[in-house]
């Protein structure tokens, strides 16, 4: 079911266990957004997360860069752009 999508984003309130999971079962790309901090993510929060994903440049269509800052990390499963 994952493989029909170009991009999968997994946010975890851990180090990555699912997407790490996800990736050796079923040989798909997952990109994890983690944050250990005991507290919850917040929607605006995921809600740039999810736009920064889709548009890597962080640029919106005919804006400049709108500074959105993630407090989580975000693991592409790349090391220096190739993939691991």
């Amino acid at each position: 079911m994952l493989a029909r999508y170009r991009k999968v984003l997994i946010p975890e309130m851990n180090l990555g266990q699912l997407a790490l999971l996800l990736r050796g079962r079923y040989a798909v790309d997952v990109s994890s957004y983690t944050r250990v901090s005991g507290l919850p993510f917040k929607a605006e929060e995921l809600q740039n997360v999810f736009l920064d994903h889709l548009d890597p440049t962080g640029l919106d269509a005919g804006q400049v860069n709108t500074g959105r800052v993630n407090s989580g990390h975000v693991d592409t499963g790349q090391i220096d752009g190739v993939p691991a």
